[in-house]
């Protein structure tokens, strides 16, 4: 229980800096704005046509579409809005829905330009502007669910700001977009909430990162919405999701974060398994981490970054603009391949004696997790990096074999560490099985799309779109737009990786093959040993049973026996006798100690003196632990002097 309890505490502190890591990345641009001839966008055009429908019943103007346009060339995650007026003032701004989680909501927000030169904005759902408002912008986040109920509020909110709304034009329409925006960016640079990173572009710093995180996990919830999400209206928030994946925060504060992430990665671990063990296996995940990072680096991957993951293990995030069948099957090898070749250099050095003790149990014990862990990588189960080298061998009308793997190495890997008492891998390996019904129905797109869509065939956002309509016709219409656009981004991505020679299928098989025979060959002996042995999971549990119960009995039974019948159970087992030892050798020995002997050793020292086959020495060879350490160094030690501090 303590470890599954570790486990889902580990999960949320993973969370919580992957968030950081995407808020810390999130772009403020300078953008500019001018009125353009549109139409919502495909998908949306229902949403567009009611909220004009309820803002006519409000007394608002048919409205005016505004593109912006980033200094920088950059794309924008909302390029296009229709801002719409009303008699008293008051300009309400209405964009596509930009987040997977609210696919039916747009991105709206209510504004008036106050006669003291501030805006204010009520904005539903959304704490943006009321995180970053300035002396120049005031706002609150509501919660009302509708464009009346959002304006009436809007109205009441602004009667008590002591200032009327001036009315609004072309130019103050153009200013909300774009102007009022720009001059928030300078403010909140100048406030040190954002760094500057060129004159076009800032990034949150970590204090301001946090109040984000902090009002996002305050603001009102939306209400659920359980109706489907058109295909086209999936494709234009899957282009969103994608600009985020392609963000980075900047390079000192992913290494500020990489600090964190190792920091929580040997708190939870020193608690869990102990300092030690916690850090040899912190060495084992950066390695491991570390290859697949600059095979990353060295294949062209962007916005590259390293974290440790608590208790689960590490992770080298990057993008892959130009995916190849085998350079993603080497940029996972690039993983475990080098753990593996330390680990059994350190196995080399430990059994050829090299090291000294104590070392030499740690290079073991080093060692040992070196291969371990990285063979355990190299098995064909995802999320594990041989997965993914499998994917990238299997050409798509064979992607189904993938999920079966999951579901034959989830059985039993969950078995085989529920029978060792790993708690913690056999609920990892069970989370697995939930995978297998979603990969297969993904792995069957990828088959039936392979021709249709082959590498090259298309614009990308047409060979998208065609996926999630493939994936509707399939699965049906869902309303869990994250879920389906992560499914269709998967299979996009595996049609668009461009398929390997037969060479390098060949070299890059031979080389994953090569790694996976020694785990699984382990596996085979290990269990044909058992089975030779008669050993099965019911036999080897009664057989530990029945220890313990032994051990138990024989607890109780020492328990029993007094002090003398303990020694004559000692000598009858072949222990020699030996006299009591005097009260004067017993206080000769407390003077050489400095202290008083326990109260239970000084009555067994009284019944007898020294008990060889406990290791308990004579009283009179008892001596302080400097004066047995200073004897035994002095045979290497010449003109050497130290202090031993401490207890003896």
């Amino acid at each position: 229980m303590t470890q599954v309890l570790a486990l889902v505490g580990a999960i949320a502190l993973i969370v919580l800096v992957l968030t950081l890591r995407n808020l810390l990345a999130i772009p403020y641009r300078r953008e500019s704005a001018r009125f353009v001839t549109a139409m919502p966008p495909k998908g949306t055009e229902s949403l567009f046509d009611e909220a004009q429908q309820q803002l006519r019943a409000l007394g608002f103007d048919d409205g005016r579409w505004i593109i912006t346009t980033a200094a920088d060339g950059s794309p924008s995650y909302l390029p296009l809005r229709v801002v719409h007026a009303h008699a008293n003032g008051t300009m309400v701004a209405v964009g596509s829905p930009i987040s997977a989680a609210h696919p039916h909501r747009l991105h709206t927000y209510f504004a008036s330009r106050l006669q003291d030169g501030r805006t204010a904005i009520s904005q539903a759902f959304d704490p943006y502007f009321e995180v970053t408002q300035t002396d120049e912008v005031i706002a609150r986040t509501s919660g009302e669910t509708s464009l009346s109920a959002q304006f009436l509020e809007h109205q009441s909110w602004l009667s008590g700001l002591g200032s009327a709304a001036a009315a609004a034009d072309d130019s103050t329409m153009l200013d909300l977009i774009g102007g009022v925006m720009e001059r928030q960016r300078q403010a909140l640079i100048k406030a040190g909430a954002l760094r500057a990173l060129s004159p076009d572009l800032a990034v949150p710093r970590l204090g301001f990162a946090w109040r984000i995180f902090k009002a996002v996990r305050n603001m009102p919830k939306t209400p659920a919405d359980p109706r489907p999400v058109p295909a086209e209206r999936l494709a234009l928030l899957a282009r969103n999701q994608e600009l985020i994946q392609q963000r980075a925060p900047s390079r000192p504060v992913q290494w500020s974060l990489f600090g964190i992430s190792v920091a929580l990665f040997m708190a939870l671990g020193a608690l869990l398994w102990g300092m030690q063990f916690a850090f040899f296996i912190l060495v084992v995940v950066l390695i491991h981490e570390l290859g697949h990072f600059l095979a990353m680096r060295a294949f062209g991957y962007r916005n590259v970054h390293l974290m440790a993951l608590p208790l689960v293990g590490g992770v080298a995030i990057g993008v892959d603009a130009n995916p190849a069948a085998t350079r993603r099957a080497w940029m996972s090898l690039m993983g475990p391949l080098p753990g593996i070749l330390i680990g059994w250099a350190l196995a080399v050095l430990w059994m050829l004696g090299v090291v000294a003790e104590p070392y030499s149990a740690w290079l073991g014990t080093l060692a040992l997790m070196f291969l371990l862990i990285n063979y355990l990588n190299v098995l064909p189960v995802p999320p594990l990096d041989g997965a993914h080298v499998v994917a990238s061998l299997l050409p798509p009308r064979w992607a189904r074999v993938e999920a079966v793997f999951l579901a034959v190495a989830a059985i039993l890997g969950g078995l085989l560490a529920w029978h060792f008492d790993f708690v913690l891998i056999t609920v990892l390996a069970a989370l697995q099985l939930f995978q297998v019904p979603v990969l297969w129905r993904q792995h069957s797109v990828e088959r039936d799309l392979a021709v249709e869509l082959a590498p090259g065939k298309g614009h990308r956002s047409q060979r998208l779109l065609r996926v999630l309509r493939e994936l509707e016709r399939r699965l049906g219409p869902t309303s869990a737009a994250g879920e389906r656009i992560k499914m269709a981004l998967s299979i996009l991505l595996r049609l668009d990786t461009r398929p390997m020679s037969g060479v390098a299928w060949l070299s890059t098989t031979a080389v994953y093959l090569s790694l996976l025979l020694v785990p699984v060959a382990g596996l085979l002996v290990f269990g044909l040993g058992m089975a030779i042995q008669g050993v099965t999971p019911e036999s080897d549990a009664a057989h530990y049973q029945q220890l313990w119960d032994e051990r138990v009995q024989l607890q109780r039974d020492a328990k029993a026996l007094s002090l003398q019948q303990l020694i004559a159970e000692l000598e009858y087992a072949g222990d020699p006798a030996a006299a009591a030892a005097s009260a004067e050798a017993i206080a000769a020995a407390e003077q050489r100690l400095g202290r008083a002997l326990p109260a239970e050793l000084r009555a067994l020292y009284l019944a007898r003196n020294g008990v060889p086959s406990l290791g308990l020495l004579p009283i009179e060879d008892v001596q302080p632990a400097r004066a047995i350490i200073e004897r035994d160094l002095a045979p290497y030690t010449t003109n050497l002097s130290f202090e031993i501090g401490g207890e003896d």
